[in-house]
């Protein structure tokens, strides 16, 4: 006998996984086998908490006949808006970075902000062990980093996409359309068509497809990766000319790891920074409920703030906000030979600029800053090395 549904509980959220792929173009579906480079699987899990979801635009009906009461909208538009948040790894994150700036182009594991950012993805998620939500035309409209003390460093990709779908059960049908999304290419050494068991009975996933042999996709698939926390994470600040903030006579460096580095590093609290596509969907009418590309409205943004103590050091940034000064700014995070550093080239402080309150204890200073695009060496306006990743996995 069926259970009641008042005596039901919910699905439990644990065992959710992601898959991404890169699309061949916007809101075409990627696949396993798909020429950009196919449906990846993360062992980057989200963490609890958000997650995209399809909306649509009510069309209301404003009669004043027959009665009190509004008619039912119609459905207008539908979009996918959302976000996802993960922990920093130690493996694997130069597609998402990719996908926020736009550099298909990793030589050397650099990505640099691009001028034209085309880049969408297409995003499976299980919910639990018993249904799955695939998204198309993915693009990050922003992505967010996160350092606060004793904590993971976290990133929040804020994401606008083209469609939603649901498989509600993993019965045969269910499954079968599973494995349409997923087409994983079978062959003699490559048997499985989807990378994970599910039971027919139970209608749920049990684990790893043990006859699955996809190459790098079963290398990354369910395996634990380290990652970074706040312990690991240094910032140095210095003036364009290599100096330290707060003492122009003493040579700075960005490297922390030199003797005039340790002398540029800055301690700091509850940072962010935060880099803005400042993406939307165009009003256009196209002949169906689906949106167009989402294409840039204003300009890229990168944006941040900071709490730092205030200093003899620190007192520098309140005279260099009104001064308009130029730094250079580095934030990097450093695990034995593996790494992930920002380099902020034009580091420029923001905001009202002054202390906000003096307590009892110790004096500290909110810091807001931007990061903007320069002048190269030719003397020519560049904005391709407003900020920079480099990504050390090995």
């Amino acid at each position: 006998m069926a259970t009641q549904a008042r005596y039901s509980s919910g699905l439990i959220g644990l065992g959710s996984r992601v898959f991404a792929g890169r699309e061949p173009e916007w809101g075409t579906a990627a696949t396993a086998d798909s020429s950009t480079g196919g449906l990846f699987n993360y062992n980057i899990f989200p963490q609890p908490g958000s997650r995209p979801q399809k909306n649509f635009s009510a069309i209301e009906i404003p009669q004043l006949f027959p009665g009190m009461f509004r008619i039912k909208p119609i459905s207008g538009r539908t979009t996918v808006t959302g976000s996802y948040t993960f922990a920093l790894p130690k493996e694997n994150l130069g597609s998402f970075l990719s996908l926020i700036t736009g550099d298909t182009d990793s030589t050397g594991g650099i990505y640099t902000v691009q001028e034209l950012n085309d880049v969408s993805w297409t995003i499976i998620q299980t919910v639990g062990e018993t249904q799955a939500l695939r998204y198309t035309g993915m693009k990050a409209n922003s992505m967010t980093f996160a350092v606060s003390a004793d904590s993971l460093v976290t990133f929040d990709i804020d994401f606008m996409g083209k469609d939603e779908n649901f498989i509600k059960r993993f019965d045969a049908t269910g499954i079968n359309l599973l494995k349409e999304w997923f087409k994983y290419p079978t062959g003699e050494t490559d048997t499985a068509e989807l990378p994970f068991d599910i039971d027919n009975t139970t209608e749920r996933i049990t684990g790893i497809n043990s006859a699955f042999t996809g190459g790098q996709e079963t290398q990354k698939f369910d395996k634990f990766v380290d990652l970074y926390t706040s312990n690991e994470a240094v910032l140095t600040v210095t003036t364009t000319a290599d100096t330290t903030v707060g003492d122009s006579s003493v040579t700075g460096s960005l490297d922390a790891a030199t003797d005039n580095g340790k002398k540029s590093i800055i301690p700091f609290s509850d940072l962010s920074i935060t880099v803005n596509n400042n993406l939307d969907f165009p009003p256009y009418v196209n002949g169906t409920a689906n949106p167009n590309e989402p294409v840039a409205t204003g300009y890229r943004e990168v944006t941040g703030s900071m709490t730092v103590p205030y200093n003899s050091h620190t007192d520098d940034f309140i005279t260099g906000l009104f001064d308009r000064t130029q730094y250079k700014a580095r934030l990097k995070f450093v695990s034995g030979s593996k790494s992930v550093q920002l380099e902020m080239p034009n580091f420029c402080l923001t905001g009202d600029g002054g202390l906000s309150n003096i307590p009892e204890g110790e004096i500290t200073l909110p810091v807001t800053f931007g990061v903007y695009a320069d002048i190269d060496s030719s003397n020519y306006f560049t904005s391709t090395n407003a900020l920079t990743f480099t990504v050390v996995e090995s």
